[in-house]
């Protein structure tokens, strides 16, 4: 086997993307986070690449045996790390689906379920325009589309040190929002971007609404989550999500242990890729806990996912980048399957989908020597 590593730049995105080709001819693709240090994530891969390459892609757990063998715990909860393994291990279950000619979700022996319901991400496609008023047309425009419900990031400009006015404007924008959506089909992210006074206060402000958002994400420091116990049990009427940030099964068992959240996000780039969300997802489930994916990806993610929700016994809308890239329908063969706010899983093996080589041609950068270099 060797692995390949690529950049992809088209307007307003980056994706980070990684191709392990076998000796049979088969070919995985996987994702990575490139947020925290794209270039020190492709760096790990490629060294990591020594491990698995003589290996069979089929022994997963075997190819996966550096990463899980390792005794510090710190290690498998550093970021990077876990992004370059959740890449690698989500090509592996592509190119072993493809190998038992299944789609994945069916060898991950899946619910049956094809179609997966989105819910649009409105944050990514309006990182250039704030206006309160593309917001609002934005949102009516994803459920005029099928998508179940929209998120937004109203409170960006809010820090943990802020106070209460201060979150004026992000409360113009969501009443902008609610005035052409009903607030339970909005979901707000805060981004950790409050504080215990903060917070109660904005609680408060909701609580005078008939109804409540369809949740409320992110809403405080992870490392101050014992604080958020106590106002959870004040605020008892709204559905809570959170734990994008997490990457280890044992961070998700400890967050779903203590039932803080009503839903856990974990991410596919980073979680542990498809061997830890085909754990997590049931673990949740069995607990009482609900599981959507954190997911602001590319296609390739998107598609993991998509095929990683179709375990899940509740109708948990899965996370969609609505609107971020024009092109994206141009960037994987066949065309990526949304349709009226529904991800439609086929019979094709693998993740149903590939890279389209000449959109990695027209917008990519590949990783070697320590640098990307353009694709000619």
């Amino acid at each position: 086997m060797k692995i390949k590593i690529y950049k992809i730049e088209p307007p307003n995105e980056s994706w980070y993307w990684i191709r392990i080709i076998t000796d049979q001819g088969y070919e995985g693709w996987g994702e990575f986070f490139g947020g925290i240090n794209a270039n020190a994530a492709a760096q790990i891969i490629q060294d990591l690449s020594a491990t698995i390459v003589h290996k069979d892609p089929r022994n997963i757990l075997d190819c996966m045996d550096s990463f899980n063998s390792w005794q510090l715990i710190n290690m498998k909860t550093n970021h990077l790390i876990a992004t370059a393994w959740s890449a690698i291990n989500q090509a592996l279950w592509d190119i072993t689906a493809q190998m038992y000619k299944l789609p994945l979700y069916q060898l991950l022996g899946a619910y049956g379920n094809n179609e997966i319901p989105l819910y649009a991400n409105l944050n990514k496609g309006l990182r250039n325009d704030r206006a309160t008023k593309l917001l609002q047309e934005r949102a009516v425009s994803a459920l005029h589309d099928g998508f179940q419900m929209i998120k937004c990031t109203p409170f960006d400009e809010v820090m943990p040190n802020s106070i209460f006015p201060d979150l004026r404007a992000g409360l113009e924008r969501l009443e902008a929002v609610f005035s052409n959506v009903p607030v339970s089909k909005v979901a707000i992210d805060c981004h950790q971007r409050f504080h215990r006074t903060t917070l109660t206060q904005l609680l408060e402000y909701f609580s005078t609404k008939e109804e409540s958002p369809f949740w409320i994400e992110d809403i405080i420091a992870l490392d101050k989550i014992d604080e958020f116990v106590e106002i959870r049990s004040r605020f008892s009427k709204f559905r809570w999500a959170g734990g994008e940030s997490y990457c280890s099964i044992n961070d998700f068992n400890r967050l779903i242990n203590k039932h803080i959240f009503d839903t856990i996000m974990p991410d596919i780039r980073y979680c542990g890729g498809i061997s830890a969300a085909k754990i997590i997802i049931p673990l949740a489930e069995e607990n009482g806990v609900w599981v959507s994916l954190h997911n602001p990806s590319s296609p390739i993610a998107t598609a993991f996912s998509a095929h990683a929700t179709a375990l899940s016994r509740y109708k948990m809308p899965l996370e969609y980048p609505y609107r971020t890239v024009e092109s994206r329908q141009e960037a994987t063969i066949p065309a990526e399957p949304v349709k009226n706010g529904k991800y439609i899983l086929s019979h094709r093996s693998g993740i149903g989908l590939r890279p389209n080589e000449r959109y990695i041609k027209k917008y990519g950068f590949e990783w070697g020597e320590g640098k990307w270099t353009k694709m000619l």
